[in-house]
């Protein structure tokens, strides 16, 4: 898909695609090749539950990486912004305090 996202590859091995059935030598035992590929299945899906949160921590890391320094710069415009907001709300300040005193002395 182009993510970049890391990906595993299923084993296919003789039993893969069989009949459970056809493997089963009597109503009693489970045969060979049966459990063989109950045991590699098992072992799949064990594989597969334990690097799911690894994918994710993978598609965190990478959106991470990817946004934080496009927001610290954000951050920097935004404190620029701000100390010139309160360098004209300071001058507006004085200049109605200049006016106040000026009306007075009238």
């Amino acid at each position: 898909d182009g993510s970049g996202a890391p990906r595993r590859a299923k084993p296919q091995g003789k039993g893969a695609g069989m009949s459970h059935a056809s493997n089963r030598s009597s109503p009693g035992r489970v045969s060979e090749p049966f459990r063989k590929e109950a045991v590699e299945g098992a072992n799949d899906f064990i594989m597969e539950l334990a690097n799911e949160p690894a994918v994710g921590l993978y598609y965190l890391q990478e959106h991470v990486q990817s946004n934080v320094p496009v927001l610290m710069e954000m951050k920097g415009r935004f404190k620029e912004c701000t100390k010139k907001a309160h360098k004209e709300i300071h001058s507006l300040n004085n200049s109605i305090q200049s006016l106040k005193d000026y009306q007075e002395t009238l």
